[in-house]
This record gives structure tokens, sequence and C-alpha cells, in this order.
């Protein structure tokens, strides 16, 4: 019986400089993380196939399956069929966080993963495969780790706290053959509805307001402590007016002593 490999989700990356295409920084580490694991590894990638792709071989890895997609079209679908209809069945699925060219928002892995019906498992750091399942190592913030076990298939995403991606071998690169096969086509991203994709221009970032120190108005410097709650907001509303963060009244507006002072509207 063929034992149950792990699949990984590959993409090409760009460099942040040049911007030459290669390897993704995210995937290489997931594909060193997989490597490491003991079963037999598939690279899986879905786009058009490029020289860049041979990276990923020269790190060790034997079989690389290019999925040819449309240019702009959702490789997602792509990649879930595929995995869907593998035999024997995969025992693990690896993907970088993020891709490092086109749109980058992360959703790959998250879709691939609601489309086969997996558990995704964010941020994992090191892998072991153990006799009743797996075991993963999960990176969280301010450097605190997690130990998670699964007996089913999941989806895994590693980001740059996984380990350090292997070195690339050119001779094992320039010998290995990429498979390139054909895969369903997805609509491509100019032909979704406008209520899809909502395109408005960015709003205009609010100015900073420094720390409450003693803070000089109209050439008066004062200092505020436990004031009256009358005296307090009226120095709020002189400290916005000043910061132009509220419209002035309107010209010809009459207040009288008695009335109470009115909050201006807010300018947008």
């Amino acid at each position: 019986m063929t034992e149950a490999p792990i699949i990984v989700l590959l993409s090409l990356g760009r460099h942040p400089v040049s911007g030459r295409v290669r390897r993704a920084e995210r995937d290489a580490r997931a594909l060193t993380l997989a490597l490491g694991a003991g079963p037999p590894v598939i690279g899986l990638h879905a786009g058009p196939p490029h020289e860049a792709l041979r990276d990923y071989l020269g790190m060790g890895l034997k079989q690389l399956v290019a999925l040819v997609v449309p240019e702009g079209s959702d490789p997602a679908p792509g990649l879930a069929a595929f995995i869907a209809n593998l035999d024997p069945k995969p025992r693990l699925i690896v993907a970088g966080s993020i891709a490092e060219a086109g749109e980058a928002s992360g959703l790959v892995p998250y879709i691939v993963a609601e489309r086969l019906g997996l558990a995704l498992a964010p941020g994992v750091a090191s892998l072991r495969v153990e006799p009743e399942g797996l075991a993963f190592v999960q990176a969280l913030p301010r450097g605190s780790r997690r130990r998670l076990t699964s007996a089913g298939l999941v989806l895994a995403t590693v980001d740059m706290q996984g380990p350090r991606p292997r070195q690339v071998a050119r001779g094992p690169a320039l010998r290995a053959r990429v498979q390139v096969l054909a895969a369903p086509g997805a609509p491509a991203v100019s032909e979704l509805s406008p209520e899809v994709i909502d395109r408005r221009p960015a709003r205009v970032r609010p100015k900073r307001i420094g720390p409450a120190t003693t803070r000089a108005i109209g050439g008066e410097t004062r200092l505020l402590v436990d004031p009256d709650p009358r005296e307090a907001a009226r120095e709020i509303l002189r400290f916005l007016e000043n910061e132009r963060l509220l419209l002035r009244p309107q010209a010809g507006a009459s207040r009288t002593q008695a009335e109470e002072p009115s909050i201006p509207e807010i300018a947008p």
C-alpha cells in the first residue's frame, strides 16, 4: 500500500528589491517543514509554470505538479479538486500563510480548507508525525508556543516563525521535471460583479493627537487638575476647534449666556 503523502501548496515569490521571480519565502519554509516530517511530499502549484519552481525541487522535493489555470483566475477550486481526487488521500496539507506576489490576501489556504471541509491550523512552527496522528507546535504572539494534535487530515499554514528554508542544489533542480496538468478554469477577477469587488477612494487618515500634557491655546498655557465638568467640556471643545477637528459655528449665530453650549458638528 502506498504511504499517504504530505501536500505542500507552492507559489511563485518576488524579490522585494529586484522584483525577480523566485521561490516564496513562506512556502519554502512550509516545504522544509514537510520534508523533515518523514512521509513522501508532493508539491502543488496552481498557475503558469515558471523556471523558478525548480528552486523547490532543488530543496529535495521529488515530485512537483503544476496545475495550469488562466491568468487572473481563482486557483483554489483547482487545488481543492486535485487534492480531493488523490489516491491515497494525503496525510497533511501545508501552505505558506501568504503569497509574495499577486493579491497576496492569504485567503487561498482558508478557501481550500473550506472546500475540502478541513480544519486549519495557522502559524505552525514545527511538525512531528506520531503513530496516533500529527503533533504541531503553533507559534503565538510574544514568542509563546502551543502544542496541537490531530488524528485526521488538516491544513496547516507556516509563517516566518517556521524553519529556515533549505538551500537550493542546482544539479537536482535542473535535472528534475515539473509535471504540468490542466486544471478546471475559473472566472477571471475582471468578470466578477461590481457588488463583489467594491472599489472606493481611500479615506483621509485623521490627524494624530499627541499625549495629554500642558498645552498652549491662544497664547495661554493651562493645566486643569480635577476641573468642574462644564469647565472641562469647554476646554475640550476649545482644543478640538484649535485642532480643526470641529466646525466653527456659522457667522451670525447668536448665543445667550443662559443657553447651554451646543456641541458643534464633527467635521468629516
